[in-house]
């Protein structure tokens, strides 16, 4: 299985992503998401 983050800044399009895509028929599971791919990267 393939883990994905899911990072947009607009909310109503990372919850599209969220829903409107069958990930599991992909062998992808969403592992979270995030507003700010700099902030998630540097919590890392």
């Amino acid at each position: 299985m393939i883990n994905v983050l899911i990072v947009e800044e607009v909310q109503l399009v990372r919850k599209g992503l969220l829903f409107a895509l069958p990930w599991s028929d992909f062998n992808i599971q969403v592992v979270g998401e995030a507003n700010n791919g700099n902030k998630e990267l540097s919590r890392k």
